[in-house]
Parts: C-alpha cells; structure tokens; sequence
C-alpha cells in the first residue's frame, strides 16, 4: 500500500496484528472471519465488507458471510455460479484469480440482471470481488466491498481489500491444518485401539484348540474389528471344510461357493488384490442373481480380504458384511487384513493335527 496515508497504515497493521491473534488463539473460524470483514469496512471509509465462500469444486458460491448481511444477499448469493460468465463479481473474481470491479452496478448491463437486482435491492451501486488464494493458484473465495453510491474504488480501499483477503486465507489455512490434525490424531487413537483389540484377539484365537471353535472366534473378531453384523470365512485348502460347516455358516446365501462368485466379480480373486471393498453394493455391477442373494441377507455393503495370501497354498478370504452403505476405513482394511494373516497363521495347527 505505498499511496496509503501513515495514519492508515498504522491502523491497518494494528488491525492485521489483532486478527492474527484472533486465529492464533484459536477463535472460531466465523468470528475471525465476521472480525475481518468489520475491520475492512471500519477501515474502508464508508464500505461494506463480506466474504464469499466457493463450494469444495469452486462451481458455486456455498456462502457469504459477515455481520449485517443483507437478508437478500444472503439468500440469493448462495448457489450463484463460478465461471467466466458476467453473472456477478464474486463468481468471476473466483474464477479469473483477479480482482473484479463493477463501479455502476445498475448502469452496467455486461452482468447478469438477476444479479444486478438482487444488489440494487440490497443498497449496493458499486462493488470490487478481491480473490482469497490458499495454498495455490485457485482462489477459494472473495472478499467484496460495497458502496451504496457509483464510483470507482481507492487505491487505498483495494490495498485494505488486499490485506483482508490474505487474512482470510491465513485464517482458512489454519482452519484446514487444523483439522488435518484433528483427524490425524482421531485415526492414530483408532489405529491404538484396533490393536489392542488385535492383541485381545490374538490371545483368544491362540488357545483355541476346537477347529469349529477356531471359525466361530475368527468371525466374532472380524465383526468386531469391522462394526459389522456378519462375517464369512473361506479357508484354504484344506481347511475349507470349517469355513463350510452349516452351524458355523447359518447364512445359506453367504455360503463359500457365493463368495468365491463375488470374489470373481469385484476382482478379490484368492491369490490376487490383498483387500476389496465395495461400498455401496447397488453400484458394483454385480450379476443378478448374486444381487438378489445379497439383498436377501440384507446386504448393502462388503468387504474382502485374502487369508493366507502369502502362504504356498491358495488363499482364502474373510468376508464382512454391512446392512447400510460404508465408506472406506484404512483402519478397518489394516485390522481386517492382520486378522486374516493371523488367521491363516493359526489355522495351520488343526491341518497339522489332522495329517497326524
């Protein structure tokens, strides 16, 4: 801001300073952002400043957000689109990356009447969209300025635009990083509990010296690692013949020969992908008659993963399955797929004892 008076200057550093500390602090992220947006139009002789969020696939405008918004504004702005079109200074501002102004809103025919109305409506005869950039080239939202009068705008009211929207992007930034470690922290705790739960498992599954036992342990443990209802398991050879028992695998439709059809289908063939899974069943492009036979038990969403993958035998494969649609879990698939090879570890006992 080199044409900025030394007073201004003083006040907008005093200003970049509090809201740092704001989003130092921890503040909420629509208090910093309402703060930012009061500091522009205190700062900004007479202006109205918000902020103008795109959605995740920067195609439209998600929200606006400042105090004193007018009520107008605020319900037809949400949905405007981000493109090249005229349609209005927010939505262009986003998707050139460069600051747009409209110094005549209801003079200047070149933007959208739709628009035009809604800000005329809303007392707003001039405005400039300043593009907010976080972390690359592709701006996430605006900061917009509004003047209840026809006119162009300062060097010094763009320059305190300028310095509000790299705010916001701090602030963005922070909130993201925020949350990433959030969610680091919340997948390392689930990861910790898993395995303890793993080691639970491995305690019980060890001891077991009854092979219909043994299944009856090593499905009770898949559901439990998974959330799930139920669980099929598909030995290798030959321990088939535990897997195939009809009072350890009561669900007729979700017998072994089934499996192995739906393994062929999603490509979770024994010796081939490790884990498979299928969130959303009625999405998979499986055949009918394997549909109907999963619709029948109630099934929407699945999960595969090889046992005894890395033995010289065929392997087989632990099934579990869900009643409602799933997203994917790295947790899930990782216990899921230590369960398999512990499994396929101490199913070799009752093999050995058999040959003897």
């Amino acid at each position: 801001m080199r044409t900025a008076s030394p007073v201004l200057t003083d006040r907008l550093s005093q200003y970049r300073l509090l809201i740092l500390e704001m989003i130092a602090r921890g503040l909420p992220y629509d208090e910093c952002l309402d703060a930012i947006a009061d500091c522009v139009a205190e700062l900004g002789n007479g202006l109205r400043a918000w902020l103008v969020l795109a959605d995740e696939s920067r195609s439209r405008v998600e929200r606006i957000q400042g105090k004193q918004v007018p009520p107008l504004l605020r319900d037809k702005l949400p949905g405007a689109p981000i493109d090249d079109s005229w349609f209005g200074t927010c939505g262009r501002a986003i998707h050139r990356g460069e600051r747009t102004i409209c110094s005549d809103v209801a003079g200047d025919r070149r933007w959208a009447a739709r628009w035009r109305d809604v800000c005329v409506a809303s007392d707003i005869q001039a405005c400039c969209s300043t593009p907010v950039f976080v972390g690359g080239t592709r701006p996430v939202g605006s900061l917009l300025l509004a003047r209840d009068a026809p006119g162009e705008f300062s060097a010094e009211q763009t320059g305190v635009a300028d310095c509000a929207a790299y705010l916001v992007s701090v602030l963005i930034q922070r909130t993201r990083t925020n949350a990433l470690a959030l969610e680091a922290r919340a997948s390392i705790e689930e990861r910790i509990a898993s395995l303890h739960r793993l080691i639970g498992v491995c305690l019980e599954l060890s001891a077991i010296r009854q092979e219909r036992d043994f299944v009856r342990a090593v499905l009770k443990s898949a559901c439990l690692l998974s959330n799930a209802p139920f669980a099929s398991v598909q030995l290798p050879a030959p321990w088939q013949r535990l897997a195939g028992a009809r009072e350890i695998n009561s669900r007729i439709a979700l017998s072994p020969a089934l499996n192995a059809q739906l393994a062929r289908q999603l490509s979770a063939t024994p010796g081939g992908a490790k884990s498979r899974f299928a969130g959303d069943i009625a999405k998979a492009g499986l055949a009918g008659a394997l549909s109907a036979a999963l619709a029948k038990e109630g099934v929407r969403a699945l999960q595969f993963t090889a046992v005894g993958s890395a033995q010289p035998r065929p392997a087989g494969m632990l099934c579990v399955y869900w009643n409602v649609e799933r997203a994917p879990s790295a947790t899930r698939a990782w216990a899921l797929e230590a369960l398999a090879t512990l499994t396929a570890s101490l199913a070799t006992r009752f093999d050995s004892a058999d040959a003897a």
